[in-house]
């Protein structure tokens, strides 16, 4: 649970110069606005299924709502984004990974499946239905041999199941357009080798 007063942000402002109701300029300011209240949970487990298998288990659940938006807030009634949740926060997260390790000759067989879910978050103080990111599940699985000599090889898919997301959304004003940033790479197959000396 916590209590946040003095959010710093950044906000996007035309300027007119000479007032006659055309913007000349566009500036970025960093303003200190409202109160920000959340609370949450988060939980986790590790497992031992048996000797040979592990699993681990996590979820979290955040509620946040700010509030004293009004110099920020981009609606024509100011007072619209009150109550809104930080947006580039998820409500709900979760993650799970499933490990195997076999003994086999001078190692072990090794492996593992994991995956990462986000709830839906974007779409800035004011909502923008435009601006939100879906929820989505990105899923990796490895496998391979660590050898008792310190060496291993691994092959390896990431995002599996080809999901499509983004990092974050920049929530932009004026000239300066918002955007979504950071794109998922696509489905990800290789092969990786190392060793280690002590």
């Amino acid at each position: 649970m916590y209590d946040y007063e003095d959010m710093q942000v950044i906000n996007y402002v035309s300027v007119d110069y000479d007032e006659d109701g055309i913007a000349d300029a566009f500036s970025g300011r960093v303003l200190n606005v409202g109160q920000t209240d959340g609370q949450g949970v988060e939980i986790s487990t590790t497992v031992a299924l048996n000797e040979h298998w592990t699993l681990y288990l996590a979820g979290g659940y955040l509620d946040t709502e700010a509030t004293g938006l009004q110099d920020i807030c981009g609606l024509e009634d100011p007072n619209g984004c009150e109550g809104s949740a930080l947006f580039w926060a998820p409500e709900i997260t979760a993650a799970g990974k499933l490990d195997m390790r076999y003994p086999m000759g001078n190692g072990a067989l090794t492996g593992s499946f994991e995956f990462f879910y986000e709830d839906e978050r974007g779409g800035s103080w004011e909502a923008n239905p435009e601006g939100y990111i879906d929820a989505y599940t990105i899923a990796n699985l490895r496998v391979g041999y660590e050898s008792d000599n310190n060496w291993y090889v691994q092959a390896y898919a990431e995002n599996v199941f080809d999901e499509f997301t983004w990092d974050g959304y920049n929530a932009n004003g004026g000239i300066l357009p918002s955007h979504f940033f950071g794109p998922m790479r696509p489905t990800t197959i290789g092969i990786r080798a190392g060793m280690s000396w002590d």
